[in-house]
């Protein structure tokens, strides 16, 4: 268990560095091998210290540790039990055991005697009690910051020596085991991952209460900006073209603005989940499908909000048709056109490489898709080839 007091109060410390708590986040998957790359740079002495502690007493308890680190202290040192030396270019110089093993006031520690040897015996420099190992072992191949005079070529004395040969023949005596044979790829089926993603969408949407509660309070102001416009203005009393041209616009830019804010409020859920989608697909933890199943049918409650909020502020200030099928068939459509733009702009942020980018996309293609959704002009009098906007771009369809 890593639940100890000297955890605690590194946890609970002010100056708590960022190390432990991924290597803890990663011991909840229980794996049997972990590999850290430098846990202990740009720690002080005292919490590298409290990182290798940690370190060493996950290692008895079982599991393997790699760990590489640069230029440790002696006391870091001696807690390893193993190393892998590499010279400049990626060559070993030395892979072989740190013991023998002494007993700390806390825990076992290891003297580097072992290293300290094979090292004395092929190399005129010598080592001098108490000091650091790991000083010594890089003064000697020359990667210290005392350059010396030595000639020798470590990294064939360590191909020539015992140590490689025992680890070559070790090699050669493992065999491959049984591969992993899995009878699908998913752990879950279908119907399980389409479920499980619907309701952690539903749980992030429901927590993300900036995105949803500023679209709807969005709406809201668009819906009062645009109704206020016309609101001495009765249906029954239009008359002339000016009134119902001006009529007609207010009602489209209110149908409009409603459904194009949720294009550029809808990019950052793709962007903002664009990592953690990649890292559970490289893991298999679902099928693409499940992911933009479960986005899609979060959004269509928050959708329909929408519809009911505009439905509640804009359809009765402007005084639009009061019988319920008129009622049903223009709140059928802004949902239509509010899906539409908000799916849009979730595409966006998809295939495009950053949420920025997508930024910068979303307002000219709204723009085209308003210009050429047929009405400001009709497919008629649209020339070739801008007329394939009129087809290409989803809004008509709204």
């Amino acid at each position: 268990t890593i639940s100890t007091p000297i955890v605690t109060r590194f946890f609970c410390s002010r100056e708590r560095p960022l190390a432990l708590p991924p290597i803890v986040m990663e011991l909840v998957a229980n794996p049997s091998i972990l590999f850290l790359d430098e846990p202990t740079s740009g720690l002080d002495v005292r919490a590298a210290r409290v990182v290798m502690t940690v370190l060493r007493r996950i290692a008895r308890s079982g599991r393997t540790i790699l760990c590489t680190v640069h230029q440790p202290s002696q006391e870091i040192v001696s807690m390893f039990d193993h190393l892998l030396l590499l010279k400049k270019g990626g060559w070993v110089v030395y892979n072989g055991d740190l013991g023998p093993a002494v007993e700390g006031d806390e825990q076992e520690r290891f003297t580097a005697r072992t290293m300290i040897d094979y090292f004395q015996a092929a190399s005129s420099s010598m080592y001098r009690d108490g000091s650091n190992p790991a000083e010594y072992m890089l003064e000697v191949i020359g990667a210290g910051l005392v350059q010396g005079e030595e000639t020798v070529d470590f990294v064939r004395l360590y191909e020539r020596s015992e140590q490689a040969r025992r680890l070559q023949e070790t090699i050669a005596s493992l065999r491959e085991g049984d591969k992993i044979k899995f009878a699908s790829t998913f752990a879950l089926s279908l119907p399980q991952q389409l479920r499980l993603s619907v309701a952690r969408w539903l749980q992030c949407y429901w927590r993300d209460v900036g995105y949803s509660l500023n679209r709807l309070l969005t709406v809201v102001g668009i819906s009062f900006l645009f109704s206020l416009n016309v609101v001495g203005m009765d249906l029954s009393s239009v008359s002339s073209q000016s009134s119902l041209q001006s009529l007609n616009g207010v009602v489209f830019a209110g149908l409009f603005f409603t459904s194009a804010v949720q294009t550029l409020m809808s990019l950052h859920v793709i962007g903002s989940s664009r990592l953690v989608l990649n890292r559970e697909l490289s893991s298999a933890m679902y099928a693409p499908f499940s992911f933009i199943a479960g986005v899609t049918v979060a959004e269509i409650p928050y959708l329909l909000l929408v519809v009911a909020i505009h439905m509640l502020v804009f359809y009765p200030i402007v005084g639009l048709w009061s019988s319920a099928g008129d009622v049903v068939v223009y709140a059928v459509t802004l949902f239509l056109f509010a899906t539409t733009f908000c799916f849009w702009g979730q595409m966006l942020a998809a295939i495009l490489p950053s949420t920025q980018t997508a930024s910068l996309v979303a307002g000219p293609t709204v723009g085209i898709m308003v210009l050429f959704c047929g009405f400001f002009m009709p497919v008629s009098v649209i020339p070739w080839p801008w007329k394939l906007f009129y087809y290409v771009f989803p809004a008509r369809y709204g």
